[in-house]
């Protein structure tokens, strides 16, 4: 299965249709002759959701890069200016639409600049408290023009008290709409790649999640990487929440920069049990696999029900500790065990 996933997005990065569900739809939609690519972008366009009109918008243009039969990218730019007319109101998706304005709006940087303020500030006002909320203010590294405008921003996302929901939320939108949306029989076929017609929509929901950027991230740890900076402070203050967030990207990233930002015996001491920790849960997951199924990506999309949880219920499943053991041998082989 986690081969599977695997190849699942790579294909959604190629741009490659996936997965069957919503038969009526289907149905209707092969009567008509219209591909599968294009009437999800059509039944997305239709609704009244402006998240919707953003999923239609996203996968009009990754077409592009792969199919020219299916690229779109004139539906594609006006499903966006209809997002920008009325963007959406949860801030994950907010975040999302944020990250993609340089791919339409590239050709008038004034403008640019202006919508990037406003959706700043909206999703900042909707969501203070998220390091997310603030990351995707950071100017780039290398302007040295900007430097204390991105010390500025460092100091406002030291504040923040959580990391966000972003994995969960963006899983959540996208699995919730292409429950309702057809999509390629070939997914479907369980001979072949092990997935139940009704949770097809769901793996290729993760595959679309990992081909998300997250905003911020990159811009992030360059500024971050330096000791000694000025700022140091702030992004140790930074790598504390994410260290301690809810998704293993998140712990991930929080734990190397911790590591990266070493200038005591104290802080050595933090980023030991830090990493220890986090390497713990990672092998959870990579070794037992513990969301490599449909159950677990089914219980994903229920209200506050997170990746970093999900690992932590594997581990207790199979009578784990949720701290890294200090028997070295277990550690390395947590799930060698019979029933394991």
């Amino acid at each position: 299965m986690h081969r599977l996933r695997n190849c699942l997005l790579t294909l959604v990065l190629s741009g490659i249709s996936a997965g069957l569900h919503a038969s009526a739809v289907t149905d209707a939609v092969a009567s008509t002759g219209e591909s599968d690519a294009a009437a999800r972008v059509r039944l997305l366009s239709a609704s009244a959701e402006p998240d919707a009109w953003l999923l239609g918008a996203w996968m009009a243009r990754s077409w592009c890069h792969s199919d020219a039969r299916d690229c779109d990218p004139v539906q594609a730019g006006l499903l966006f200016e209809r997002v920008l007319a009325q963007p959406p109101e949860n801030p994950t998706v907010l975040r999302v639409l944020i990250d993609q304005l340089p791919q339409y709006l590239a050709g008038d940087p004034v403008r640019l600049a202006a919508e990037r303020s406003r959706l700043l500030a909206r999703v900042q006002a909707l969501d203070p408290e998220s390091v997310s909320s603030w990351l995707p203010g950071l100017p780039d590294w290398a302007d040295n023009k900007r430097r204390d405008e991105g010390a500025a921003v460092l100091a406002r996302a030291a504040r923040s008290t959580r990391a966000g929901a972003d994995y969960r939320e963006s899983y959540r939108w996208i699995a919730g709409h292409l429950a309702d949306l057809p999509l390629d029989p070939e997914w479907s076929d369980g001979a072949d790649t092990g997935i139940a017609p009704e949770s097809a929509h769901r793996w290729v929901a993760i595959a679309m999640v990992h081909a998300i950027a997250t905003p911020g991230y990159t811009q992030l740890t360059r500024w971050c990487r330096e000791p000694g900076s000025p700022w140091a402070g702030d992004c140790r203050a930074i790598a504390r929440v994410l260290a301690g967030g809810e998704t293993m990207i998140d712990r991930m990233i929080g734990k190397a920069m911790l590591e990266r930002l070493v200038s005591t015996a104290d802080e050595r001491a933090e980023a030991d049990r830090v990493a220890a920790a986090t390497d713990w849960l990672r092998a959870a997951q990579l070794q037992c696999r513990v969301l490599d199924d449909a159950a677990a990506l089914a219980t994903m999309e229920q209200e506050g029900v997170s990746e970093i949880g999900l690992i932590e219920a594997g581990l207790q499943a199979r009578g784990l500790p949720l701290e890294p053991p200090a028997d070295a041998a277990l550690r390395k082989q947590l799930c060698a065990k019979p029933g394991a």
